[in-house]
């Protein structure tokens, strides 16, 4: 009888038992993603509570664009019943009430989902790195609360390789994907760097503060902030390490700026081609670059016209933006590659587990044979000679075993692997050894744990 025939897995082993029940921005609404968000602490929470129930390991990824909860060693509609009473007890929130917003996902696309997630082929923007730090954190938290065991430490360490692996031998976070991003993006092309340039903020809105900090990052020395609201721009100047000006003042900032960010809420342009011009006089010629995210745009369209004067508004911003997103998403299929190598691995890893005990058990049923025949002819044979006929006969045993063992662990599939199993193990009766209390004389050392 095959061991898939008795009900089991097909080498025998444990089942792998995965399942990821979660939502995203893909399903549901951020009213619903807001309402199940985890802290830190309630996250390790649900992992305790998780384990104290039917999951042998869990795992907990929530960020503002998804919440997941991954178990282990439970069936799925078990899995199920178990995370809703963990979110009710921590949340108070009903899973039963999001319908078609919540999916289920069992091994292995529970593993391949993960692996995608890491290396940013689910994210709201494609390919963004920051995910690859949140997995990090999860793994790292659900070590801490007791809920990172062998598969769910192998499953995350395979999702960090492929993702260093998707970062690395890709194109897939290449390019400036954001508004702001993209406006570092310009402003290099122009400058080379902006490390040491100076930087003038028009407004303290969001979009301003996004873009004052992707400019700092990329290592503007200094920030004014115009405003007319002035505590607004005083609290983005302290962000930034920069000082704050009335919005009246700034005509006369034009000229200390190398790059101007404007992004204000004003009915009608607020630089025009003359304030250009003597900014550019009174800087001896040196060259500014203006980067319109308002719409109506603050900047007047002929600004651009004045020498040595670069202007770029939000048309010009999201067309570099498109065409990175484009980029991007030609590399998908490559990504998509490396994430079906890494799940390959860790399945291979999984079987690895059940081939290994029949591996030890194969060892020994030879072993014994081959210590039982030295034995038979011990009393022929000098203590020299017993020394090279034990040497001998283990170099023997090792090559026999050496083709069998490989081909158990690299079998290409469940079924296979499951197959040579059995007949492994009916071939050489190792069934009979557990019915006869064991065959072996002495135990020979078993091969090593799992491997890849």
């Amino acid at each position: 009888m095959s061991s898939t025939e008795r009900g089991m897995t097909p080498l025998g082993a444990a089942p792998l038992a995965l399942t990821c029940l979660g939502l995203s921005h893909k399903t549901s609404t951020l009213e619903v993603r807001e309402a199940l968000a985890l802290s830190e602490e309630e996250s390790a929470e649900a992992v305790r509570r998780l384990t104290a129930g039917s999951a042998i390991e869990a795992l907990v990824l929530s960020t503002c664009n998804r919440t997941e909860f991954y178990t282990q060693g439970a069936a799925p509609d078990e899995s199920r019943r178990l995370v809703r009473e963990v979110v009710l007890g921590i949340k108070g929130f009903d899973l039963a009430r999001l319908d078609g917003a919540l999916y289920v996902r069992s091994e292995p696309d529970a593993v391949r989902h993960l692996f995608r997630v890491a290396c940013g082929l689910d994210s709201m923007v494609l390919g963004e790195p920051e995910i690859l730090g949140q997995v990090h954190h999860s793994a790292d938290l659900a070590s801490r609360a007791g809920g990172a065991g062998p598969v769910v430490g192998r499953m995350t360490e395979l999702a960090f390789a492929a993702a260093k692996r998707a970062r690395t031998e890709t194109a897939i976070g290449a390019g400036a994907v954001s508004v702001a991003s993209a406006s570092v993006e310009l402003a290099r092309k122009v400058f080379g760097t902006l490390t040491g340039r100076r930087v003038l903020i028009v407004g303290a809105g969001e979009a301003a503060w996004r873009a004052a900090e992707h400019v700092r990052a990329a290592g503007a020395g200094e920030f004014v902030i115009a405003n007319r609201g002035d505590e607004r721009g005083r609290r983005l100047a302290e962000a930034v390490g920069g000082r704050a000006v009335p919005l009246a003042t700034l005509a006369r900032e034009l000229a200390w700026a190398d790059l101007v960010v404007t992004a204000t809420s004003a009915p009608a342009p607020l630089v025009r081609p003359a304030e250009a011009r003597e900014a550019i006089r009174r800087r001896g010629g040196r060259q500014i670059v203006f980067i319109d995210l308002a719409v109506p745009r603050d900047v007047d369209p002929l600004v651009n016209g004045v020498p040595n004067v670069f202007v770029h508004d939000l048309d010009a911003l999201r067309s570099i933006v498109e065409a990175n997103l484009e980029r991007r998403r030609r590399e998908v299929p490559r990504v998509e590659a490396i994430v079906e190598e890494g799940v390959a691995r860790f399945l291979r890893w999984h079987r690895s587990l059940a081939v290994t005990p029949t591996l030890t058990q194969f060892r020994k049923r030879v072993e014994a044979i081959r210590v039982a025949e030295v034995e038979r002819h011990r009393h022929r044979l000098g203590e020299a000679d017993m020394a090279e006929v034990e040497a001998l006969t283990r170099a023997i045993v090792n090559k026999i075993l050496h083709t069998p063992t490989t081909r158990l662990r690299e079998a290409p599939d469940e079924l296979l692997g499951g197959t040579r199993v059995d007949a492994l193990r009916h071939l050489f009766d190792l069934d009979g050894d557990r019915r006869n209390g064991g065959a072996a004389r002495r135990e020979a050392p078993g091969p090593d744990g799992p491997r890849d």
